[in-house]
Protein backbone atom coordinates (compact mmCIF):
# COMPACT_ATOMS: atom_id res chain seq x y z
CA UNK A 1 0.00 0.00 0.00
CA UNK A 2 1.45 3.39 -0.94
CA UNK A 3 1.37 6.28 1.52
CA UNK A 4 -1.27 8.34 -0.31
CA UNK A 5 -3.72 5.44 -0.34
CA UNK A 6 -3.05 4.79 3.32
CA UNK A 7 -3.67 8.43 4.24
CA UNK A 8 -7.07 8.37 2.51
CA UNK A 9 -7.99 5.10 4.18
CA UNK A 10 -7.05 6.42 7.62
CA UNK A 11 -9.31 9.45 7.16
CA UNK A 12 -12.17 7.11 6.39
CA UNK A 13 -11.45 5.06 9.52
CA UNK A 14 -11.75 7.96 11.99
CA UNK A 15 -14.84 6.50 13.70
CA UNK A 16 -13.01 3.27 14.53
CA UNK A 17 -10.31 4.85 16.72
CA UNK A 18 -11.84 4.02 20.11
CA UNK A 19 -12.50 0.43 19.07
CA UNK A 20 -8.95 0.09 17.77
CA UNK A 21 -7.51 1.46 21.01
CA UNK A 22 -9.42 -1.12 23.03
CA UNK A 23 -8.54 -3.95 20.62
CA UNK A 24 -4.82 -3.10 20.60
CA UNK A 25 -4.75 -2.83 24.39
CA UNK A 26 -6.46 -6.25 24.58
CA UNK A 27 -3.79 -7.67 22.27
CA UNK A 28 -0.99 -6.28 24.46
CA UNK A 29 -2.59 -7.91 27.52
CA UNK A 30 -2.94 -11.16 25.57
CA UNK A 31 0.75 -10.97 24.59
CA UNK A 32 1.78 -10.64 28.25
CA UNK A 33 0.05 -13.98 28.86
CA UNK A 34 1.35 -15.73 25.74
CA UNK A 35 4.96 -14.55 25.96
CA UNK A 36 5.64 -17.03 28.78
CA UNK A 37 6.04 -19.56 26.00
CA UNK A 38 9.30 -19.09 23.99
CA UNK A 39 7.45 -19.59 20.70
CA UNK A 40 5.30 -16.53 21.44
CA UNK A 41 8.07 -14.14 22.52
CA UNK A 42 9.02 -12.50 19.21
CA UNK A 43 6.17 -11.67 16.85
CA UNK A 44 8.40 -11.39 13.76
CA UNK A 45 9.43 -15.03 14.24
CA UNK A 46 6.02 -16.43 15.18
CA UNK A 47 3.20 -16.76 12.60
CA UNK A 48 0.99 -18.11 15.39
CA UNK A 49 1.53 -14.94 17.45
CA UNK A 50 0.90 -12.80 14.37
CA UNK A 51 -2.56 -14.38 14.11
CA UNK A 52 -3.24 -13.79 17.80
CA UNK A 53 -2.28 -10.09 17.56
CA UNK A 54 -3.59 -9.00 14.12
CA UNK A 55 -3.71 -5.24 14.76
CA UNK A 56 -0.23 -5.12 16.28
CA UNK A 57 1.17 -7.27 13.47
CA UNK A 58 -0.28 -4.78 10.98
CA UNK A 59 1.66 -2.06 12.80
CA UNK A 60 4.82 -4.13 12.27
CA UNK A 61 3.83 -4.29 8.57
CA UNK A 62 3.79 -0.46 8.27
CA UNK A 63 0.04 0.14 8.67
CA UNK A 64 0.48 3.78 9.63
CA UNK A 65 -2.74 4.15 11.64
CA UNK A 66 -2.01 1.03 13.71
CA UNK A 67 1.58 2.30 14.18
CA UNK A 68 0.38 5.64 15.55
CA UNK A 69 -2.05 3.98 17.96
CA UNK A 70 0.30 1.19 19.05
CA UNK A 71 3.10 3.65 19.82
CA UNK A 72 0.86 5.77 22.05
CA UNK A 73 -0.91 2.86 23.72
CA UNK A 74 2.47 1.30 24.53
CA UNK A 75 3.47 4.57 26.19
CA UNK A 76 0.50 4.16 28.52
CA UNK A 77 1.32 0.49 29.18
CA UNK A 78 4.98 1.21 29.89
CA UNK A 79 3.99 3.91 32.38
CA UNK A 80 2.30 1.30 34.57
CA UNK A 81 4.66 -1.61 33.83
CA UNK A 82 7.60 -2.62 35.98
CA UNK A 83 9.57 -3.91 32.99
CA UNK A 84 10.13 -3.33 29.29
CA UNK A 85 7.69 -5.18 27.05
CA UNK A 86 9.63 -7.31 24.55
CA UNK A 87 6.93 -6.78 21.93
CA UNK A 88 7.63 -3.04 21.99
CA UNK A 89 11.41 -3.53 21.91
CA UNK A 90 11.01 -5.64 18.76
CA UNK A 91 8.76 -2.96 17.26
CA UNK A 92 11.39 -0.29 17.88
CA UNK A 93 13.94 -2.39 16.00
CA UNK A 94 11.68 -2.68 12.94
CA UNK A 95 12.08 0.90 11.68
CA UNK A 96 14.50 3.77 11.53
CA UNK A 97 13.47 6.78 13.63
CA UNK A 98 12.77 8.81 10.49
CA UNK A 99 10.71 6.06 8.87
CA UNK A 100 8.64 5.54 12.02
CA UNK A 101 8.05 9.26 12.51
CA UNK A 102 6.87 9.77 8.91
CA UNK A 103 4.51 6.80 8.98
CA UNK A 104 3.00 7.80 12.34
CA UNK A 105 2.28 11.32 11.04
CA UNK A 106 0.40 9.82 8.09
CA UNK A 107 -1.39 7.50 10.52
CA UNK A 108 -3.06 10.41 12.32
CA UNK A 109 -4.78 12.55 9.67
CA UNK A 110 -7.73 13.21 11.98
CA UNK A 111 -5.47 14.80 14.61
CA UNK A 112 -6.24 12.43 17.47
CA UNK A 113 -4.48 13.64 20.62
CA UNK A 114 -3.05 11.39 23.33
CA UNK A 115 -2.62 13.36 26.55
CA UNK A 116 -0.55 12.04 29.47
CA UNK A 117 -1.29 13.35 32.97
CA UNK A 118 -0.77 12.46 36.64
CA UNK A 119 -3.40 10.28 38.35
CA UNK A 120 -3.88 13.07 40.90
CA UNK A 121 -5.27 15.20 38.05
CA UNK A 122 -8.30 12.93 37.48
CA UNK A 123 -11.36 15.23 37.42
CA UNK A 124 -13.35 15.12 40.64
CA UNK A 125 -16.51 15.38 38.52
CA UNK A 126 -15.70 12.28 36.46
CA UNK A 127 -18.77 11.06 34.58
CA UNK A 128 -19.07 7.34 35.31
CA UNK A 129 -21.16 6.92 32.16
CA UNK A 130 -18.32 8.25 30.01
CA UNK A 131 -16.16 5.86 28.00
CA UNK A 132 -13.04 4.97 29.94
CA UNK A 133 -10.71 2.11 30.79
CA UNK A 134 -8.45 1.37 33.74
CA UNK A 135 -5.11 -0.42 33.56
CA UNK A 136 -3.35 -1.36 36.79
CA UNK A 137 -0.17 -3.05 37.93
CA UNK A 138 0.07 -4.16 41.56
CA UNK A 139 3.24 -5.52 43.17
CA UNK A 140 4.34 -6.01 46.78
CA UNK A 141 5.89 -2.53 46.74
CA UNK A 142 3.43 -0.35 44.82
CA UNK A 143 0.09 -0.13 43.01
CA UNK A 144 0.13 1.82 39.73
CA UNK A 145 -2.98 2.74 37.79
CA UNK A 146 -3.79 4.47 34.53
CA UNK A 147 -7.27 5.80 33.85
CA UNK A 148 -7.86 6.19 30.09
CA UNK A 149 -10.62 8.62 29.12
CA UNK A 150 -12.12 8.95 25.62
CA UNK A 151 -13.45 12.36 24.67
CA UNK A 152 -13.98 13.12 20.98
CA UNK A 153 -10.48 13.48 19.46
CA UNK A 154 -8.71 13.39 22.83
CA UNK A 155 -7.56 10.25 24.63
CA UNK A 156 -6.27 11.18 28.07
CA UNK A 157 -4.27 8.85 30.30
CA UNK A 158 -4.04 9.68 34.03
CA UNK A 159 -1.25 7.58 35.52
CA UNK A 160 0.28 7.33 38.97
CA UNK A 161 0.71 5.37 42.17
CA UNK A 162 -2.41 4.82 44.26
CA UNK A 163 -3.05 3.36 47.69
CA UNK A 164 -4.91 0.08 48.09
CA UNK A 165 -7.75 1.95 49.78
CA UNK A 166 -8.08 4.63 47.08
CA UNK A 167 -11.28 4.39 45.08
CA UNK A 168 -11.00 4.10 41.30
CA UNK A 169 -13.93 3.68 38.90
CA UNK A 170 -14.68 0.01 38.33
CA UNK A 171 -14.65 -0.06 34.54
CA UNK A 172 -12.44 -3.02 33.73
CA UNK A 173 -10.90 -6.11 35.18
CA UNK A 174 -7.23 -5.49 34.54
CA UNK A 175 -5.45 -8.81 34.87
CA UNK A 176 -6.73 -11.31 32.26
CA UNK A 177 -9.01 -13.93 33.80
CA UNK A 178 -8.55 -17.37 32.23
CA UNK A 179 -10.86 -20.31 32.98
CA UNK A 180 -11.59 -23.71 31.46
CA UNK A 181 -15.25 -24.69 31.71
CA UNK A 182 -16.68 -27.78 29.99
CA UNK A 183 -13.43 -28.12 28.03
CA UNK A 184 -13.82 -24.55 26.73
CA UNK A 185 -11.31 -21.79 27.40
CA UNK A 186 -12.67 -18.35 28.26
CA UNK A 187 -10.47 -15.28 28.70
CA UNK A 188 -11.86 -12.02 30.09
CA UNK A 189 -9.49 -9.08 29.64
CA UNK A 190 -11.96 -6.38 30.68
CA UNK A 191 -15.60 -5.97 31.65
CA UNK A 192 -17.68 -2.90 32.42
CA UNK A 193 -19.97 -3.25 35.41
CA UNK A 194 -21.90 -0.28 33.99
CA UNK A 195 -22.80 -2.51 31.04
CA UNK A 196 -20.85 -0.77 28.24
CA UNK A 197 -19.31 -3.90 26.74
CA UNK A 198 -19.74 -3.24 23.02
CA UNK A 199 -16.06 -4.01 22.32
CA UNK A 200 -14.02 -7.24 22.32
CA UNK A 201 -13.56 -7.66 26.06
CA UNK A 202 -12.30 -11.24 25.92
CA UNK A 203 -12.55 -14.50 24.01
CA UNK A 204 -14.03 -18.01 24.08
CA UNK A 205 -11.94 -20.61 22.27
CA UNK A 206 -9.88 -17.73 20.79
CA UNK A 207 -13.04 -16.14 19.31
CA UNK A 208 -13.62 -12.49 20.35
CA UNK A 209 -16.63 -11.79 22.57
CA UNK A 210 -18.71 -8.66 23.13
CA UNK A 211 -22.22 -7.59 24.16
CA UNK A 212 -23.81 -4.94 21.96
CA UNK A 213 -27.46 -3.81 21.87
CA UNK A 214 -28.61 -6.77 23.94
CA UNK A 215 -26.84 -9.27 21.67
CA UNK A 216 -23.95 -11.50 22.77
CA UNK A 217 -21.35 -12.05 20.03
CA UNK A 218 -18.79 -14.85 19.85
CA UNK A 219 -16.78 -14.50 16.67
CA UNK A 220 -19.27 -14.49 13.80
CA UNK A 221 -22.05 -16.10 15.88
CA UNK A 222 -24.54 -14.24 18.09
CA UNK A 223 -27.49 -14.75 20.38
CA UNK A 224 -30.12 -12.25 21.56
CA UNK A 225 -30.30 -11.94 25.34
CA UNK A 226 -33.68 -12.55 26.98
CA UNK A 227 -35.02 -10.58 29.95
CA UNK A 228 -34.06 -13.55 32.12
CA UNK A 229 -30.50 -13.46 30.70
CA UNK A 230 -30.15 -9.77 31.50
CA UNK A 231 -31.55 -10.19 35.00
CA UNK A 232 -29.09 -12.98 35.73
CA UNK A 233 -26.21 -10.90 34.38
CA UNK A 234 -27.13 -8.03 36.69
CA UNK A 235 -27.03 -10.38 39.67
CA UNK A 236 -23.58 -11.83 38.97
CA UNK A 237 -21.78 -9.12 36.94
CA UNK A 238 -19.36 -8.25 39.79
CA UNK A 239 -18.32 -11.89 40.33
CA UNK A 240 -15.81 -12.81 37.63
CA UNK A 241 -16.13 -16.58 38.12
CA UNK A 242 -19.93 -16.54 37.86
CA UNK A 243 -19.70 -14.16 34.91
CA UNK A 244 -17.39 -16.57 33.06
CA UNK A 245 -19.79 -19.47 33.68
CA UNK A 246 -22.71 -17.33 32.50
CA UNK A 247 -20.94 -16.42 29.24
CA UNK A 248 -20.05 -20.07 28.60
CA UNK A 249 -23.71 -21.01 29.12
CA UNK A 250 -24.72 -18.44 26.49
CA UNK A 251 -22.06 -19.75 24.09
CA UNK A 252 -23.22 -23.35 24.49
CA UNK A 253 -26.74 -22.28 23.52
CA UNK A 254 -25.34 -21.14 20.16
CA UNK A 255 -23.71 -24.48 19.35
Amino acid sequence: MDLIKQLIQNKQNKDDIETLVVDILDEIIKYEKLRKSPKFTHIVESPALQKQLPNIWQAFQKDSQKMFLFENIMSIVQNVSDQQVQLYLDYQDQFTKREKRNLEIIGNPNQIQFLFKEFSEVPSTLDLDAEYLILTNKTDDYHLASLILFNDKKITSYTGEISDTEEIPQKVLVEPYVKHINNLEIIINSYSIQGNNDYNFGSIESKPIKIDNNIFYVGDKSIELTDEDNYKRQLIHTDIEQLAEYLIELYERMR
